[in-house]
């Protein structure tokens, strides 16, 4: 794998896309659409070629109403996508709302999840407003929200 920075984006060449990289895929072009973010965590090592057993992906997204959650939600739902948690979407927005992270998964299975979080700290804050995107796929994977 190389790892080069080419027009403000990280590019890493000739890397295997694994399962948990397809997943995430998948879910960012759902998030995306709705929120900046940010990958935090884990699965950022995962990305640069650290081998780590992880089941979760930390992702920290912006404050929003509850009418942009809910769009969000009901896509992701649709999608084929479920919360791992009892409420629904207002539910699920009290909890961002209380400092809590909400688990979003594929339907029917638990592993791998992301986990959901409004930026809370000026860490946060700060890791969202600088981040740098890896880009894994020709179409960008990981590419930095406008």
């Amino acid at each position: 794998m190389n790892l080069r920075k080419e027009d403000g984006m990280l590019c890493l060449d000739n890397r295997f896309l694994s399962d948990l990289d397809l997943f995430v895929s998948h879910v960012l072009e759902i998030l995306s659409r709705y929120f900046l973010y940010v990958i935090v965590s884990g699965y950022v090592a995962i990305l640069l070629g650290r081998t780590r057993s992880t089941e979760d992906v930390d992702i920290l997204i912006p404050f929003c109403d509850l009418s942009s959650f809910l769009f969000f939600h009901d896509n992701c739902i649709k999608q084929g996508y479920e919360f791992l948690h009892a409420e629904r979407g207002p539910g699920l927005y009290s909890l961002l709302c209380s400092g809590s992270a909400i688990r979003l998964c594929e339907s029917g299975v638990f592993i791998p999840n992301i986990e959901i979080k409004f930026v809370k700290t000026k860490t946060d804050e700060y890791s969202r407003k600088k981040q740098d995107c890896p880009d894994l796929l020709k179409e960008g994977f990981l590419y930095k929200p406008a």
